[in-house]
């Protein structure tokens, strides 16, 4: 017997992402509860084993989008079991048809935890920590005033994940990769403006001053116009006709 574990192919792992991105993207969007999801037809519409089917529902089980059921097969559930908070379901949301509700929902979230990170941050952030984050600011600074969306974007996450981890609070750190999927997602969707508001790339600037300086309320309230500003800018999109 080999002390190595077995190796799954590029090509078997990149599959398996296919179904699962495509039967997410689907559950999310226009398939109805309760629709029973069959092995054998998801075998031949993907061209996959039933143990690669099951696999890939396995993975959608454990995101709260599907559960086995007795006597009935594998059946879709309502958005309230979903994991709203996985960063493959944030996703896959931005791409149904309730992607302005799921924007509007993570916005109002960010407003809810973000300001009071960054005053945890101002005072909990080593020299270090205060460093990479007025590298990244300057650095999104930058990327903003030139034609790369997903350089700004990646710069964009990166500040918000450094800014989670200064907070010193290991549950606010664990929203940093929710923060990158609805970045993301934005910008895959066609979310975003074309180019970013200049007040925004200097208020980023301002924050991570802010944070070395140690000013926990000037970082809550800096943070605070961020998150409203953004949120003013999207607001037309589930509210057509607000200015």
């Amino acid at each position: 017997m080999s002390i190595f574990a077995a190796v799954t192919p590029p090509e078997v792992r990149d599959r398996h992402a296919v179904i699962v991105d495509a039967l997410g993207t689907e559950i999310c969007g226009t398939l109805p509860v309760g629709t029973v999801l069959n092995v054998d037809d998801l075998g031949t519409r993907f061209g996959a084993s039933r143990t690669a089917i099951r696999e890939a529902l396995r993975v959608l089980g454990a995101k709260g989008l599907v559960e086995p059921k007795r006597g009935r097969g594998t059946i879709t559930m309502p958005a309230g079991d979903w994991n709203l908070l996985d960063p493959d379901v944030v996703r896959w949301r931005l791409r149904s048809p309730d992607r302005f509700h799921q924007l509007k929902e993570m916005l109002e979230l960010r407003a809810a935890f973000e300001p009071e990170a960054s005053a945890l941050a101002a005072s909990c952030a080593t020299p270090d920590q205060v460093t990479e984050l007025l590298s990244a600011a300057a650095k999104l600074w930058g990327l903003g005033h030139r034609d790369d969306p997903e350089g700004f974007i990646e710069a964009d996450a990166t500040f918000h994940r450094l800014l989670l981890v200064a907070s010193g609070n290991r549950i606010l750190a664990q929203f940093a990769p929710v923060i990158e999927a609805i970045l993301r997602g934005r910008l895959e969707e066609g979310l975003t403006p074309e180019h970013p508001a200049e007040g925004a790339l200097d208020q980023h600037m301002a924050l991570a001053g802010a944070i070395g300086r140690r000013d926990p309320g000037e970082a809550r309230r800096l943070t605070r116009e961020l998150v409203e500003a953004t949120y003013a800018e999207s607001r037309s999109l589930w509210e057509p006709g607000t200015p």
